[in-house]
C-alpha cells in the first residue's frame, strides 16, 4: 500500500501536536544540555558593512556588479550595494565566509 508512509506521518504530527510540549518537557529533564536557551553574545563588532574585510567587500562588489551587467538581475537592493562601496573595514572584522552563499567562496568551492 503506497499511502502508509502518509498515515505513519499523520499520526506521528497528531502525536507531536497532542503530546510534544510534555514530551519535550521529559527529554528536557533526562537532558538538560539539549535546551536552547536564549543566547547573548557579546563580540565588539560593527555593522555588516564596516565588518568585511576589503577583500571580501571588493568581492561582494564585483560579484553584484557582474549580476547587474551580465544577468540583468539585483541581488542586493540599491540603497543595501551602494553602502557596501562607500563603507571603511573596522578594526574587528569578519572571520571566515562573509555571506551564506558558502559556493561563492573560491576556497571553498575548489573542495567542492
Amino acid at each position: 500500500m503506497p499511502a502508509w508512509p502518509y498515515l505513519l506521518f499523520f499520526w506521528l504530527l497528531l502525536t507531536h501536536l497532542i503530546f510534544g510540549r510534555w514530551i519535550y518537557d521529559c527529554i528536557y529533564k533526562c537532558f538538560p544540555q539539549l535546551r536552547i536557551g536564549d543566547v547573548e553574545l557579546d563580540e565588539e563588532i560593527d555593522n555588516y558593512y564596516k565588518a568585511l574585510d576589503d577583500e571580501s567587500r571588493k568581492w561582494s562588489i564585483m560579484e553584484e556588479e557582474n549580476s547587474r551587467k551580465v544577468i540583468g538581475m539585483k541581488c542586493m537592493p540599491d540603497g543595501a550595494f551602494d553602502r557596501l562601496k562607500v563603507a571603511i573595514s573596522s578594526d574587528a572584522t569578519l572571520k571566515g565566509v562573509h555571506t551564506y552563499d558558502i559556493l561563492a567562496n573560491p576556497l571553498y568551492s575548489d573542495q567542492f
